[in-house]
């Protein structure tokens, strides 16, 4: 039995893979002549070829396992709907990522929790940290985020760094995500833009300006004691006329 796989994710062997297993059940119980069984997976991209061996006597196991599996994923998927699972029921892993529950998985939180506790002071207290209201508990829970994802960022930048230089990960590709442009010459992009035949009024109409570095700059220009009620006066006539929109504050902790 063989499956192609495309994708650039590594691929447990047949022996260990959920996916094989639950094939060659079906196999074994369809044929009943077939006595053995050569999975292969053929990962092209990772020039890869992965084998493993399935014997007829190994079927009462293998049904033993896929039945557990398959089980405990009835029981314990439907309550992602109305809450967590418990946290002894969760076995967190690599695969998490692809898992939708991963932003609010107690297990997760578990683990950032753990590593968060070797170089803190003080440990959380034994609570429900999946959503928590009590004050401390949170207070708590934002220094560890804190430090998680200080971390996490500090681990992007150096795989982004080393894939750029040219090195292979088991899994991972660059991809670019392309790169903004900023026209620093704006006197020279309204000559450029009117020489293909676009009105000033609607250059200006797509443009978006700086309020606080034109706010400064009228300020710059006042007579000295006036800047700062210049800029004032500046702001305070924009939003007379009626022309800005605002976003919602936004706020953070310190």
């Amino acid at each position: 039995m063989g499956d192609y796989k495309t994708g650039l994710s590594i691929i447990d062997p047949p022996n260990k893979n959920w996916q094989a297993k639950a094939y060659t059940v079906g196999a074994f119980q369809r044929f009943p002549d077939v006595q053995t069984i050569t999975f292969v997976f053929y990962i092209p991209v990772r020039n890869e070829v992965l084998h493993g061996e399935f014997k007829r006597k190994d079927l009462p196991d293998l049904i033993k396992e896929l039945s557990y599996v398959i089980k405990s994923g009835e029981l314990i998927r439907p309550q992602w709907e109305g809450g967590t699972p418990e946290l002894s029921s969760l076995s967190p892993n690599i695969n998490c990522r692809f898992c939708a529950y991963e932003d609010r998985c107690p297990a997760l939180g578990a683990i950032a929790i753990e590593v968060a506790n070797r170089v803190a002071e003080n440990t959380l207290p034994d609570t429900d940290i999946t959503d928590p209201d009590d004050p401390e508990t949170l207070e708590q829970l934002w220094a560890i985020s804190k430090i998680v994802t200080n971390w996490a960022t500090r681990i992007k930048a150096k795989a982004i760094a080393m894939a750029r230089e040219g090195t292979e990960f088991p899994s991972l590709r660059l991809r670019s995500m392309g790169a903004t442009r900023k026209c620093n010459n704006n006197v020279k992009l309204m000559e450029v833009a009117e020489s293909f035949d676009m009105p000033h009024e609607e250059l200006v109409r797509l443009a978006n300006f700086p309020l606080k570095k034109i706010s400064e700059a009228v300020g710059r220009a006042a007579p000295d004691g006036e800047k700062g009620q210049a800029a004032r006066d500046f702001m305070d006539a924009v939003e007379e006329a009626a022309i800005i929109d605002k976003s919602e504050t936004r706020y953070t902790l310190s």
